[in-house]
Parts: structure tokens; sequence; C-alpha cells
């Protein structure tokens, strides 16, 4: 067992590591002080220089502001991310019976804008609703992986475990090319 997946009384929590936390908060606040920089020195440009600037430097500011925010107000609460209890993945927002779940994938994904900033887990279930149980970058790949290959498959529809091994087998082999 690993530091990142803690047992309890009937299945095991997600949770992250206080140094993970110091290197993305220092991540994001030298992306927010770059966006700043960026728009002091646009509105020292010229017209058009000046302009596009003060735009790149006004979404840059909204953009790692916002990421801020999000992980202030979830750092603030429970280190636990995640967990996988009593046959259900749950988390602050939904409580999923890993019965119906009938596809699993973690990382970055393009089907919400949230998930270009921050690593999710996405599950779909029986009826074809995707769930996003966001960790914020702060776990580690092999420790997701770790956490569905031997909490979440074992409980889940067929139909996630066979599209699981597909998948790994596709990736290994694209791996191999």
């Amino acid at each position: 067992m690993n530091n990142y997946l803690i047992p309890n009384k009937n299945g095991v929590d997600l949770v992250y590591k206080s140094g993970g936390v110091g290197c993305l908060y220092i991540g994001v606040g030298i992306g927010l002080i770059a966006s700043l920089f960026v728009l002091i020195i646009g509105t020292t440009l010229g017209t058009f220089k000046g302009f596009i600037g003060v735009i790149i430097g006004l979404i840059g500011v909204l953009f790692t502001g916002g990421a801020i925010l999000r992980l202030v107000s979830v750092l603030s609460k429970s280190k636990v991310l995640i967990t996988v209890e009593d046959g259900h993945l749950i988390n602050r927002k939904n409580r999923i019976p890993l019965a119906d779940i009938t596809d699993v994938s973690y990382g970055w994904h393009a089907e919400k804008l949230s998930g270009g900033v921050f690593q999710n887990l996405v599950v779909t279930t029986t009826n074809e609703k995707k769930y996003y149980y966001s960790y914020y970058n702060l776990i580690p790949d092999h420790i997701m992986k770790q956490l569905v290959e031997e909490y979440i498959l074992p409980n889940a529809n067929p139909a996630c475990k066979i599209k699981w091994e597909q998948n790994r087998k596709s990736s290994s082999e694209t791996l191999k090319l």
C-alpha cells in the first residue's frame, strides 16, 4: 500500500500530499506573476501590440486566478479526493455504484474546460452519463492506475473490464511502434 491510498473500514480513500500542493501553488503562482507582467508591459506598448498584450495578460490572470481560487476552495476542505467504499465511487458531488460503471479513464481530457486544467477520473455509467472526479494534478498516474485496477475494476460492470483491457493493449502496442 502507498501513502496516497489509505484503507478505511469499508474501502479506500484517495488523499493528496502537502508537497504536491506546494508545487502546484508555485506553478500557478508563477503563471499569475507572468500574466500580470504581460498585462503591465502590454499597457506600455503601442496601440495594436498593447491591445494584444493586455488581452493576453487578462486571459492569463483570469485563468490562473480562477485556478488558484478553485485550489483554495478544494484544498481547504478534507484531504480525501475520492473514496471507493461499499461498492460505490464517491467524491463530494457524486456517489456512483461500481456495478454501473461501463468505462473508466483518467488524466487530461477535452470533454470539459476543466479537463485541460486539472486531471480527472472519468467514469461512464450504464445510462451513458459521464461523471468527472477531479484529482487536481495532485496524484501520480501510477496511483490512479492502481486505484482503477485494484479498487474499481473488480466490482465494475463486465463491459468496463473489457474496455480497460482493450485500451491497455492498444496503448502498449502504440508504445512499441
